[in-house]
């Protein structure tokens, strides 16, 4: 569904405001109101439908709060708009009979589990932002996950820098800035699947990021100059490859414009290390439970984000704050109806 939009944000919210009254919610959830979405037999139907929709007007109203606070508590404010998003989301798109009584917990947590995350928690004179972590727990992240058939263990622990770097939308500032690498390349051609095979393209500038980050590639594909440009590079499978078996990197859209590959970001899983493909949504939510966690609890490192003494890091966290306001309740919706909402200011002509 494309709406042209003056205000596009403020247009998202009135579409998710539909589903802030329980009536909508029962018609969406038992496919009264026209969506894409798979009806999936509900138990409940009025409880479930109450519980969705006052999680969705929290949600908004987190999310519009933050529009205008302060950075030194935006990230907690979105976090907690993002929690309630994601309990409606769980509550309405399970296979499983889940309530708000069952996801009463984050899902992630950084209480410290070993011995090395322990001096690092008392290691205040070398800490970095970078290297704050959150370890998996039960709750809504977990839940979350298996909506997108992505099951972590609670063994699993994920490093702030692994996931910031995983998102698109900062891959132009995180290469100009050179703190960190991102995770991500430019997409010329989108993953395509066909009879086993895949191909895709790249812009040739990122062949070397593409091959370094998946050597794999250099095996299992084969790559040529696509429509006789030195711009363009295309990769051919010559091996038989799934879709369910294609993890090397995955699709992404921006919903403001812009097509990337997104590489798998690497976890401590009990003492190995392990690479997954994470959603943007999960990596979102990561990203703003420890950004949040610094926001309540540890206001002196903080601040220091806030000076710039860390890296100048609160440089890419205030454009990824701008981009979570807007691309995240446009997540949810999507979701919820499991269709695209797109939106766009209209040309004028003089």
């Amino acid at each position: 569904m494309h709406t042209w939009s003056e205000e596009p944000k403020k247009n998202i919210y009135q579409h998710l405001d539909m589903l802030t009254y329980p009536k909508n919610c029962e018609k969406l959830l038992s496919g009264k109101i026209n969506s894409k979405r798979t009806i999936i037999p509900q138990k409940n139907l009025k409880k479930k439908s109450k519980e969705i929709s006052f999680c969705l007007k929290q949600g908004i109203e987190f999310f519009k709060n933050a529009e205008y606070a302060d950075i030194s508590i935006v990230p907690l404010l979105l976090y907690y708009g993002m929690l309630s998003f994601s309990k409606a989301l769980i509550i309405s798109n399970s296979t499983e009979e889940i309530y708000l009584d069952d996801i009463k917990y984050h899902g992630l947590t950084t209480r410290t589990k070993n011995e090395k995350q322990k001096i690092q928690k008392n290691n205040k004179k070398n800490w970095s932002l970078l290297n704050e972590y959150a370890n998996v727990n039960d709750g809504v992240f977990l839940e979350l996950s298996k909506l997108f058939s992505q099951e972590f263990n609670k063994n699993i622990i994920i490093k702030l820098k692994d996931t910031l770097s995983s998102v698109p939308e900062l891959k132009t500032l995180i290469d100009k800035l050179n703190i960190f690498e991102s995770n991500s390349i430019n997409c010329y051609s989108e993953i395509n699947y066909k009879n086993d095979a895949v191909d895709f393209g790249i812009y040739t500038y990122d062949i070397t990021k593409l091959e370094k980050k998946c050597p794999k590639i250099k095996k299992d594909f084969i790559k040529s100059k696509m429509h006789g440009s030195n711009a363009f590079t295309q990769y051919s499978s010559n091996i038989n490859i799934s879709p369910d078996n294609f993890t090397y990197f995955y699709n992404y859209s921006s919903v403001i414009g812009g097509r990337y590959f997104v590489f798998p970001i690497n976890v401590i899983e009990g003492t190995k290390k392990k690479s997954i493909l994470i959603n943007q949504i999960l990596i979102d939510y990561v990203n703003f439970f420890i950004l949040s966690e610094q926001v309540r609890y540890h206001q002196d490192n903080w601040n220091k984000i806030l000076s710039g003494e860390n890296d100048a890091l609160i440089s890419i966290i205030k454009i990824y704050v701008e981009c979570v306001k807007r691309r995240f309740p446009n997540l949810i919706l999507n979701y919820l109806f499991n269709e695209s909402f797109s939106y766009g200011s209209p040309a004028y002509l003089n």
